[in-house]
């Protein structure tokens, strides 16, 4: 009966491990996914920053050449 229960708990603890080393394979697959979104993210906002601050430049040489001079 001894022998019986530990062999039973034996199986459930690798079981759980099992399950729980899936679990942070999986997790660990969407925080990758996550990071890369982030790293993406920010890409395209330095360049949309850059876009605005040469978009700034523009509208304030057009407005100093065409309407401040006027």
């Amino acid at each position: 009966s001894l022998e019986t229960d530990l062999k039973y708990i034996k199986e459930s603890v690798e079981r759980i491990e099992n399950r729980l080393n899936d679990d942070v394979t999986r997790l660990s697959a969407k925080i990758d996914g996550v990071i890369d979104d982030i790293f993406e993210i920010r890409e395209v906002s330095m360049r949309a920053q850059e876009s605005a601050k040469s978009a700034h430049k523009r509208i304030d040489e057009y407005l100093r050449d065409h309407v401040q001079g006027k």
